[in-house]
């Protein structure tokens, strides 16, 4: 019979220890508890763990009968131990299981005994079941293509907008370099705030945290994208400012890619903008 122990936080009784999620739920540990409060667990009981005990829940005996029983099959296996498959040397206790030595006997004593008569029929069955590669056609259909920045007419097998010396001007990345990224408010001198702040910025639904704004007004290069990379113009005047027009969507739509000012002029308005302080 163990030493009933009584829990010094909410008192109740335990049978020979208080258990360590008992005491977790207190928000504490059997070390630290037992600092605070005193034993958690019967000195007893500790002392017949260690001394491996039944009483204590010790496992020394259960380890030693296991000892008995390893050295005795141990001893057994020794008296006629199993030889290697393929060089007939005696393998260790550890290597009991295995059948071979070491990797070099099975590759060995496998491969004088692979039938190579059937590798070569299973081999033949999966070639004839390969299907022949076919051969291109003799005609293929070919497209007319203009290309949009030069002009130059030329064939292809697909549809596409620009021949192959200048596709590389047309990627998003080459784009994007003549994108706006100002801030309109930040230039009140060049834009109609108030009519900005009434109707808003034209959205179609992409920003669920503006709304839906199809009457709003949207940003418009004065000198127009397609005409910028057609030239290839100075990106810093294509996206200043004085190159931004506020309009509404469905006139900017309808404008598409043409330009509403001459790039000399742009140049002119920006370089006036830039020096307007000097004066």
């Amino acid at each position: 019979m163990y030493k009933i122990i009584n829990c010094a936080i909410c008192h109740r009784d335990f049978n020979g220890q208080i258990s360590g999620i008992h005491l977790k739920n207190h928000g504490t540990n059997t070390r630290d508890y037992e600092l605070k409060y005193g034993p958690a667990r019967d000195p007893q009981l500790i002392l017949d763990a260690k001394n491996g005990g039944k009483k204590g829940g010790g496992n020394q005996g259960a380890i030693d009968a296991h000892k008995r029983k390893r050295e005795y099959s141990r001893t057994v296996y020794l008296t006629t131990p199993k030889q290697c498959k393929a060089c007939s040397v005696e393998l260790s206790y550890e290597k009991r299981h295995l059948t071979f030595c070491s990797q070099s006997c099975s590759a060995t004593h496998n491969n004088n005994e692979r039938d190579y008569a059937l590798y070569e029929k299973v081999k033949k069955t999966w070639a004839d079941r390969r299907v022949p590669k076919q051969e291109p056609a003799p005609h293929s259909k070919l497209i007319l293509n203009t290309c949009r920045h030069c002009k130059i007419k030329f064939v292809n097998r697909y549809k596409t907008g620009y021949c192959k010396e200048h596709i590389h001007l047309h990627k998003s990345l080459n784009r994007a370099r003549y994108y706006f990224k100002f801030n309109v408010f930040h230039y009140p001198d060049l834009f109609d705030l108030n009519e900005l702040t009434r109707v808003g910025f034209y959205n179609a639904g992409g920003n669920n945290k503006r709304g839906i704004n199809m009457n709003g007004l949207s940003r418009d290069h004065r000198v127009s994208v397609s005409e910028a990379m057609l030239n290839n113009y100075d990106e810093y005047y294509i996206r200043h400012p004085v190159n931004c027009d506020l309009m509404p969507q469905n006139k900017n739509s309808r404008k598409h890619s043409k330009s509403s000012i001459t790039y000399e002029q742009l140049v002119r308005e920006v370089d006036d903008y830039d020096n307007r302080g000097d004066h």
